[in-house]
């Protein structure tokens, strides 16, 4: 009894003290929560401040006695960010979602973040958390987009803007976006997103120019231009307008226009290589190389790690010889310090021009040894193989060039350019029947290839199958009536097939697509006129005059005054005449034939 009492005593101090310990613990975590939310209000100041270390700090604390608020994990989050520890932003703000896995914009914030940071993937799991929580969240949407685009799934990209647009239609980065990706599918809508965007801000110079290349995309090119315009107006101290007006003017052939907006692109942008290159593309393409190489030199000045300038100037001093200087440029460029998956690509381009260089030194065993070197790495390399094939073929191994060109055909059976190949060598070697089989194939699928018909009546007219080499170039003419090559041929094979007539009507096709060839001209004339059809001579010469505008050049001038004589119109021939005597009235011809013309 004594020891129940004894110890019931000690039960009831024991409960008691526990009691009390209770009751300290929770007054000591409030305090504690209430001390975290003052260190929370302190950092908010700090951060207002733009004093990160200092909101840092008093966010350390508050987290120490709060693990659990979600609200200090985001703010020193954000105070990382804004002090570039982007691993320690992100653990933060994975934190504040473990705590509160509603928080929509802590998600948003992760989902930023993880973008930023190169993750895409990750960030898009974030962003479709805020999603979740917050369907009506445009800012998400927006976000999501970015990464999505960035991973190139373009479609998702795009449904991502139209929701962001919905939620809200006033968001310019989200319509310049959305009219970027939609640009070449669907330019109509690209130009009404940017016009809706221009409407909006009108100094906008990305949304003019954007808007130009979506007008380009739908071949509205004169309103294209038009909008390059008002870019360049807007910043006329910006070299981007000049360089992408310059650009689009290249692309449609207005190359001095060009030339002169590239050149103001690279005067206002001197150090930016970009600007140079482009001038220089546009001069080699006007012909104008040795400008071009001073503008790939400023190209290269400003950055000598500029690939597409450094290749562009090695490939112009090939063409003018300066072979030493093109090989300099190609060892600087393989010395350069790349990416693995850039070096690839790079080692090519470089060994292509070297065998392109060592080709114009006619240096054919070195070019031809490394393009063997290229093809234990890639030996179905269609390009190199045909580069090997032009090398046998001019080191006059033509055998081996038909031996490459074969293995070409076998793993491209569908390529006619490599068939045409083969059948011209297979012609040049006199293989004749294995050239027609050649030629053939080709027209067997593309019964219009005129270069193909034409070839191949050369090779029948080598065997003396004249008929067959008529019913090439017969179809050829079908193809393309108003080819003067085509027509010289068969007019030529008529001939010495004897059939004059045949020939002469082709000539005169000839005169009549090609009015200003005079010699030609002159010969169907005297044959008409051996033939005594005087009026279709007459009659051919009037024709090229109303081509020439009403202007027959002197010596068929006086061919139609002699024909005219001949034919009994003296008044006619003299009219001629009188003209001609205006324009060289010493010509001793024009004498004796208006002395003529008097006594008839």
């Amino acid at each position: 009894m004594r020891f129940y009492l004894t110890l019931s005593g000690g039960s009831a101090r024991q409960t008691a003290v526990l009691l009390l310990l209770t009751v300290c613990i929770v007054c000591g975590c409030a305090d504690q929560k209430k001390q975290a939310r003052s260190l929370v209000s302190s950092a908010l100041l700090h951060r207002e401040a733009s004093r990160h270390a200092e909101a840092i700090q008093d966010l350390n604390r508050a987290l120490a006695l709060n693990p659990q608020s979600s609200e200090a994990w985001y703010l020193r989050a954000l105070s990382h960010a804004a002090l570039s520890h982007s691993e320690d932003a992100i653990e933060d703000f994975e934190a504040a979602v473990r705590v509160n896995p509603d928080w929509d914009e802590a998600w948003l914030a992760l989902g930023v973040a993880r973008r930023a940071d190169g993750e895409p993937a990750l960030a898009i799991k974030a962003l479709s958390e805020a999603i979740r929580v917050n369907p009506r969240m445009g800012a998400a949407y927006f976000d999501r987009a970015q990464a999505y685009a960035i991973i190139n799934e373009t479609e998702n990209s795009i449904d991502d803007l139209e929701s962001a647009l919905t939620v809200d239609p006033g968001n310019e980065a989200a319509l310049m976006l959305h009219a970027r990706l939609i640009l070449q599918s669907r330019p109509e809508d690209a130009v009404a997103d940017l016009t809706h965007l221009i409407a909006r801000n009108q100094n906008n110079v990305d949304a003019w120019l954007l808007r130009g290349f979506a007008r380009q995309a739908a071949g509205d090119i004169d309103r294209a231009i038009a909008d390059m315009n008002i870019a360049c107006r807007l910043k006329p101290d910006d070299y981007s307008p000049w360089l992408e007006r310059g650009r689009m003017l290249r692309e449609q052939g207005r190359l001095e226009d060009a030339i002169s907006d590239l050149s103001s692109a690279s005067k206002i942008g001197v150090t930016v290589p970009e600007c140079q290159y482009e001038l220089a593309m546009a001069l080699i393409q006007a012909g104008r190389t040795e400008d071009a190489e001073t503008s790939l030199g400023q190209a290269l000045a400003a950055d000598e790690r500029h690939i597409d300038g450094r290749i562009a100037r090695a490939e112009l001093r090939v063409k003018r010889g300066a072979f030493e200087l093109a090989m300099e440029d190609l060892d600087q460029l393989s010395a350069l310090d790349l990416p693995e998956a850039d070096r690839a690509s790079l080692s090519r381009r470089i060994d292509i021009n070297r065998v392109k260089a060592l080709q114009a030194m006619n240096r054919q065993p070195e070019a031809l040894e490394l393009i063997a070197t290229m093809l234990q790495k890639t030996a179905d390399d269609a390009d190199l193989l045909q580069m090997r094939a032009d090398l046998l073929k001019s080191s006059n191994r033509p055998d081996e060039a038909l031996d490459v060109y074969t293995h070409l055909i076998s793993h491209n059976p569908r390529s006619e350019q490599f068939l045409m190949l083969r059948g011209t060598l297979h012609a040049e070697s006199q293989h004749w029947d294995e050239a027609i089989a050649d030629f053939s194939d080709v027209i067997e699928r593309d019964p219009n290839s005129v270069n193909c018909l034409l070839a191949g009546s050369a090779v029948y007219e080598q065997k003396s199958e004249n008929a067959l080499a008529v019913n090439d170039l017969t179809a050829a003419i079908s193809s393309a009536p108003e080819n003067v090559t085509v027509l010289r041929r068969r007019a030529a094979l008529f001939e010495k097939m004897g059939e004059s007539s045949a020939a002469l009507s082709d000539w005169q096709k000839v005169v009549e697509l090609e009015p200003g060839d005079i010699e030609t001209a002159r010969m169907v004339v005297q044959r008409l006129r051996s033939a005594g059809n005087l009026s279709s001579a007459v009659a051919l010469l009037d024709g090229i005059s109303k081509l020439q505008l009403d202007s027959l050049p002197a010596p068929l001038s006086l061919l139609r005054g002699e024909l005219l004589l001949e034919s009994g119109d003296t008044k006619a021939a003299e009219t001629v005449l009188s003209r001609l005597a205006e324009s060289d009235g010493n010509s001793t011809a024009v004498q004796i034939l208006r002395a003529r013309v008097a006594v008839v």
